[in-house]
């Protein structure tokens, strides 16, 4: 499943990247014992542990299980022994990660400009692509500078750009069932999180979580279990995040009464929020700029023309043959020429113009 190898190598990345942002990487492997911070043991997540956890040796050298991964000889794990303060740095692995485009797309460059400059990471891509500047990227990004340029301390600031972009995927994406009747149901029967017990997850069915009470009756919430439980029925911890409805389009909150000004960015999508532009002057800009010049030249050229002309008098007079057919050299009363072109008294020499 190469899904599988993506999500835990971008974790990896992440947890490197956490590490660099506050300089845990300059902690020596074997001073972490001394640095409480950087690491302790634990087992599940803030919401629940796992009746297993005292299966597991968390300790920084304890080896790690990596269970029927450890049986392949292609694995590492089949002939190393592998163990957290081993893996505390990617360096051991000989790993240098690409930066990526996580790093500003999330705004994590605001406050750890530091990590361009760590041996962890390098940059040697172009980022500037259309897989990067997704709709959902923009937005994001609209919003935080937006936020920034406005003042907004920095916890306000990610929090509020995590809520609503969180708000605006599910509300804009192509792949999303939600609307707002699903924000003003009152009623939606979910499992008690202090009640879910391992077996009872294990046991509970699909049937089960399509036949509660609000969910029988959504068709959203119906497909939501019905896409989640494949996966869910192999990871139990899943099951019960499914079974407690925290799978149901549900966004982290953010201080409404501070930044509730910033929701008003959610009335319409990014694609209209910027019609402008898309214009046709704007696509094809490159195009009127052409047709602009030549139009500035051909003014400039018509006026140099004819101021050229305005510093020069003519008059052309008729010229006579004598009997020979020679001109006749005809002379006024002054002695001037009368025939061809006659010049000021000042001659002034001009240079060709080029356009």
């Amino acid at each position: 499943d190469p899904i599988f190898w993506l999500t835990h190598s971008f974790l990896t990345h992440l947890f490197s990247l956490w590490q660099d942002c506050w300089n845990y990487n300059n902690i020596p492997k074997d001073k972490l014992d001394m640095h409480y911070n950087s690491y302790h043991p634990y087992c599940g997540t803030f919401d629940a542990t796992p009746d297993m956890c005292h299966a597991f040796n968390l300790a920084l050298d304890a080896p790690m299980n990596f269970y029927e991964l450890q049986k392949a000889d292609w694995s590492m794990s089949s002939h190393k022994i592998i163990t957290v303060r081993k893996m505390w740095t990617p360096d051991f692995w000989n790993v240098v990660y690409e930066l990526g485009p996580f790093y500003t797309t999330s705004g994590v460059n605001n406050w750890c400009d530091n990590t361009r400059d760590s041996e962890w990471f390098i940059e040697t891509m172009d980022y500037d692509v259309d897989a990067v500047k997704t709709e959902i990227n923009t937005y994001s990004q609209n919003l935080r500078e937006q936020m920034i340029t406005d003042g907004v301390e920095q916890s306000g600031v990610f929090k509020t750009v995590g809520a609503l972009t969180c708000m605006y995927s599910r509300k804009y994406s192509a792949n999303s069932c939600w609307d707002e009747s699903l924000e003003e149901m009152e009623e939606k029967e979910v499992c008690d999180a202090e009640d879910i017990t391992v077996s009872h997850s294990a046991n509970t069915t699909l049937d089960d979580l399509l036949e509660y009470e609000g969910v029988k009756d959504s068709q959203c919430l119906k497909k939501i279990r019905r896409e989640s439980f494949p996966y869910a029925s192999h990871a139990l911890q899943v099951k019960k995040q499914l079974c407690k409805g925290d799978w149901d389009y549900k966004c982290p909150e953010y201080n409404e009464l501070l930044y509730g000004q910033y929701a008003s960015t959610l009335d319409s999508p990014v694609s209209k929020q910027f019609k402008k532009h898309t214009s046709f002057f704007a696509k094809s800009g490159w195009i009127w700029m052409i047709v602009i010049n030549g139009i500035l030249i051909i003014i400039v050229a018509i006026g140099c023309g004819i101021w050229h002309c305005s510093r020069s008098k003519t008059s052309k007079l008729s010229l006579d043959e004598d009997d020979n057919g020679d001109i006749e050299n005809e002379m006024d009363e002054n002695g001037d020429n009368t025939y061809g072109t006659i010049q000021t008294s000042e001659v002034e020499e001009y240079q060709p113009l080029l356009v």
